[in-house]
């Protein structure tokens, strides 16, 4: 009787164990609150009238998410993501992310953008939606003292900032304001390349005063192109006239789309004193099409 007894307390205290065990491999899981990102809006802030403009102006691949202060995720276009928070109101702050020199490997928060902020009232098992509103901090962009009227290089003026360099077959840089050639505005650039005008050389008509202490420098092209772009920089030492070729990036045939990208320049150009920069972009025509179309816009050199 003793024996059955002891049998019955140890079988109830392991059992007990063991569903306490259970219990801890597998602890009830917690409802989370959800945050949907679908889509974002950009504002021009930069050139004239603030105007909400078309998204794909601007490249941005990634909306980095902050809640009360700390970083939860970084997540593509469109996301429905969980968020293991408490209800009640919090503070969501979204920035603006884009792919480092076009590289989908080395995503980045671009410095020159304002954060979106927005306070949410969450609820366990709730979707909140949000669409961030981005625009360049005005606060933060910078142009080099010799740039001139502070704003993106669009072609829709008279001239241009950018010449044909010696050396270049190719000697014209056109102004198309053809419907299904231009990227925004009524104009964008367009540089053609064929048998005869089978190279081309342009750069910068001036050279740049830029930060040498590795603050942001970066270059923003948007381009469409049938043949590979290289692009770089020219370092014209101000003391000796010395001038150093940086070759930086190249962009490959686009397919027919436009394509924007942010480069960081910002080393390149550190590690030099005592000099200007010019920005240069070479092609070469593909022999294997009658003509090779080069389309620009929105350029832009930017520091912090």
């Amino acid at each position: 009787m003793r024996k059955q007894t002891l049998f019955l307390i140890l079988f109830a205290f392991f059992t007990a164990q063991l569903f306490s065990s259970c219990e801890v491999i597998n602890p009830s899981e917690e409802i989370p609150c959800y945050l949907r990102i679908d889509s974002f809006l950009f504002v021009d802030t930069v050139n004239g009238t603030p105007i909400v403009i078309n998204r794909n102006t601007q490249k941005i691949t990634d909306a980095w998410v902050f809640i009360d202060g700390k970083l939860v995720g970084i997540y593509d276009y469109p996301s429905v993501f969980p968020l293991l928070i408490t209800e009640g109101t919090h503070r969501v702050r979204v920035y603006a992310g884009v792919l480092k020199n076009g590289n989908a490997n080395d995503r980045e928060i671009f410095p020159f953008f304002t954060s979106y902020n927005q306070d949410v009232n969450f609820e366990k098992g709730k979707t909140d939606t949000i669409l961030p509103r981005y625009s360049y901090d005005k606060t933060a962009l910078k142009y080099p003292v010799e740039w001139g009227d502070d704003k993106a290089e669009g072609f829709e003026g008279a001239g241009t900032i950018f010449k044909i360099a010696a050396g270049s077959a190719a000697d014209t840089i056109f102004k198309t304001s053809v419907d299904s050639l231009v990227l925004d505005g009524n104009y964008s650039g367009e540089i053609i390349l064929n048998k005869t005008d089978s190279t081309l050389i342009m750069e910068t008509s001036k050279s740049y005063t830029l930060p040498t202490n590795r603050r942001p420098v970066y270059i923003e092209i948007s381009y469409r192109t049938q043949t590979t772009l290289r692009v770089g920089l020219y370092g014209i030492n101000i003391v000796s006239g010395l001038v150093t070729n940086v070759p930086f990036i190249n962009l490959n045939p686009s397919n027919g789309e436009w394509r924007k990208v942010y480069l960081n320049v910002a080393s390149e150009v550190s590690s030099f004193t005592n000099t200007k920069f010019k920005v240069y972009i070479k092609a070469d025509h593909l022999k294997t099409q009658t003509q090779s179309q080069i389309l620009l816009d929105n350029f832009q050199l930017i520091y912090q």
